[in-house]
């Protein structure tokens, strides 16, 4: 693994901490989570993350992460995500707890 990839790696980590989301029934989903870019707006005060993931979280931890994240760094800019999946299997159970979010964010 190289530098760089070790790299990124280590700022998600320090991200977690921030967000205070170590608990190792948290850590397991996130193995080899990366932030792969942030995109930062000074005078706009926005943030754009680029995160990478190994599997899709699950629905609960997805909403916990990205609850936290904007609350986090309110004060700071406003926050904003793309995520990416290397394995995108999707449990059947996923679909169900995504589809609510999903309607729910089209109304």
């Amino acid at each position: 693994m190289s530098e760089h990839a070790i790299g990124k790696k280590e700022r998600f980590h320090l991200l977690l901490q921030q967000l205070q989301l170590k608990e190792d029934a948290v850590m397991v989903h996130f193995n080899n989570a990366e932030i792969e870019r942030l995109v930062v707006e000074k005078k706009a005060r926005k943030w754009h993350f680029f995160f990478s993931f190994e599997k899709i979280l699950p629905y609960n931890l997805y909403l916990r992460f990205t609850t936290q994240l904007e609350r986090t760094f309110s004060t700071i800019a406003s926050v904003s995500y793309d995520m990416h999946v290397s394995n995108q299997t999707v449990p059947p159970d996923l679909y169900r707890d995504y589809w609510s979010h999903c309607i729910a964010q089209i109304d």
